[in-house]
């Protein structure tokens, strides 16, 4: 079933949606939000187990225990089937609409910010969870209030990946941003993948800029973390960047390696790995490493 939302849309974020299937009246963008079509069990079966120790964040639902939600840091993978579990847990006792965000994709035309909306829609519809495309590409969407009401009553917020300079300089002091940060302490649940990850951290890397190491301020929802997503794949293209981060890093502050397909879970400094891989934390005393299941802290 089809539900159309009205939506205001410059001409190029028109271009983008959805290969076409949004059809544009001047400057008026009628987008489609598709209704559940139930859960394809194809995209299951991963055999996890949630962990008993996560730190699990009370549900949108009740008002009288509201607390923001669970944070997801994600290696990579987004919307694709190895993640349907994390998103599972992410969304449980949440309402069942998944916002995503393609920001950090804004850069790099139509075709790519069409697939990974795309992908979104695909992977929520199959799950069984309203897909809400969120088509911030750019300072100025993030700045509109019509696309800023997109994310009132979603039970996840889920930024994708691309640059993380770019995300964090369209997010960063805007209407958006606000919105989502309102959701989450509303007791949302809200992932950033690659890109989107780095974004909520306190400082951004610009890697279309040719310097990727010198970095911009991001969001700082997460002042006290520095993460290098792809991180088992990282550390084999540029050998030097643990210690390029850690000579950034600011004191107090941790760094962390999230490998693809993995994610560190909870929040804001009691967390949980989940997913195929590792996640690295680097320390006075060295790297440690921990394994799906495994509890983190990392104090403030």
């Amino acid at each position: 079933m089809l539900h159309l939302r009205g939506v205001v849309c410059h001409e190029e974020t028109a271009s983008a949606l959805l290969s076409g299937q949004i059809g544009c009246d001047g400057s008026v963008v009628l987008s489609f939000v598709f209704g559940p079509r139930g859960h394809d069990e194809r995209l299951g079966g991963m055999g996890w187990t949630r962990p008993d120790r996560v730190h699990h964040h009370g549900p949108m639902s009740d008002p009288m225990t509201v607390a923001p939600g669970p944070i997801a840091l994600v290696g990579s993978g987004e919307f694709l089937p190895q993640m349907v579990d994390i998103d599972r847990w992410l969304l449980a006792g949440r309402r069942p609409r998944a916002a995503f965000l393609p920001t950090a994709a804004g850069e790099e035309g139509p075709a790519s910010v069409t697939r990974w909306l795309t992908l979104g829609t695909d992977h929520y519809t199959a799950m069984g969870i309203e897909p809400i495309a969120v088509p911030v590409l750019h300072a100025a969407d993030a700045n509109r209030p019509d696309l800023a009401a997109l994310i009132d009553d979603v039970g996840l917020i889920y930024l994708s990946g691309g640059n993380p300079g770019h995300i964090a300089r369209s997010l960063r002091n805007s209407i958006v941003w606000d919105a989502i940060v309102r959701a989450w302490q509303g007791g949302a649940a809200l992932a950033g993948c690659s890109a989107g990850a780095i974004a909520l951290t306190a400082s951004a890397p610009d890697i279309r800029g040719g310097r990727p190491m010198e970095s911009e301020p991001a969001t700082g929802l997460i002042p006290h973390l520095s993460v290098i997503p792809h991180f088992d794949r990282m550390t084999q293209w540029n050998p030097g960047m643990v210690d390029q981060a850690q000579a950034q890093l600011r004191p107090g502050a941790h760094l962390v390696g999230i490998d693809e397909d993995t994610a560190l879970v909870g929040g804001l400094t009691d967390w949980t790995v989940m997913g195929h891989r590792r996640v690295t934390v680097f320390g006075a005393s060295g790297p440690i490493e921990f394994t799906h299941g495994q509890s983190v802290t990392l104090p403030l």
